[in-house]
């Protein structure tokens, strides 16, 4: 009997142990989870944005700055980093890096090497730049006074909403899509197969060369998206 009653006790301990160690490492898996997420403490300013690379970076427009990577940031290769003013992301990992950014305003955009941003909410901005090039895209909402979009390299652009003045210049088969902006006045200058879509209708440099005036054509298709 005694040595049965040593077995029992011998069982809960064992029984025991093995809980702990369950719970153990279900705290430690957790706290792997929550590791994946890193908030940047840098309070600097920020109005512009720069991505290269494998990254994505999602940008709302908000009183209160924040930038979280969605990664485990500090075990990779990756740069994330404020300099004058522009928030520098870049990563060539294989796995995407995704970063959230909150900003009260916004003067630049810059994407390259097949980097994407995009914008949440509409950014209520007074001038913005956006440049893209090699394969690099960017898909936002505005409403500006002045917009300056320089576009290369296959990348494309997508825009909604307004702006009083636009410049627009594109080329090696960039993209641009502004079916849903609108924009009182405007230039636009395309070369080397690059295109852009009004409304329903895509626009190349063929189409302009129609015109006497190369942007005849594409003035009086964003006139009709008013």
């Amino acid at each position: 009997m005694k040595n049965l009653k040593r077995v029992g006790v011998v069982i809960i301990y064992v029984a025991i142990f093995v809980l702990i160690v369950v719970a153990g490492t279900k705290k430690v898996t957790a706290a792997e989870n929550l590791s994946v997420m890193t908030e940047l403490k840098d309070k600097m300013p920020i109005d512009k944005i720069a991505a290269k690379g494998n990254v994505e970076v999602f940008i709302t427009q908000g009183e209160h700055q924040s930038i979280t990577v969605y990664d485990n940031y500090y075990g990779k290769n990756a740069l994330t980093q404020i300099e004058d003013g522009t928030l520098r992301i870049s990563s060539y990992e294989d796995k995407k890096l995704s970063v959230w950014v909150t900003v009260k305003d916004l003067k630049s955009i810059e994407a390259s090497d097949k980097a994407t941003i995009y914008g949440i909410n509409e950014f209520k901005v007074l001038d913005l730049n956006i440049t893209l090039e090699n394969e690099a895209s960017v898909n936002v909402k505005l409403d500006t006074y002045q917009l300056n979009s320089k576009i290369s390299g296959s990348s494309k652009l997508i825009l909604k909403g307004n702006a009083e003045h636009q410049t627009v210049s594109a080329t090696d088969d960039a993209n641009i899509d502004v079916s849903k902006f609108a924009s009182n006045n405007e230039e636009l200058n395309l070369a080397k197969q690059a295109s852009i879509t009004l409304g329903n209708k895509k626009n190349t440099l063929k189409d302009v060369e129609k015109c006497e005036n190369p942007m005849c054509e594409l003035k009086l298709s964003l006139v009709t998206l008013q």
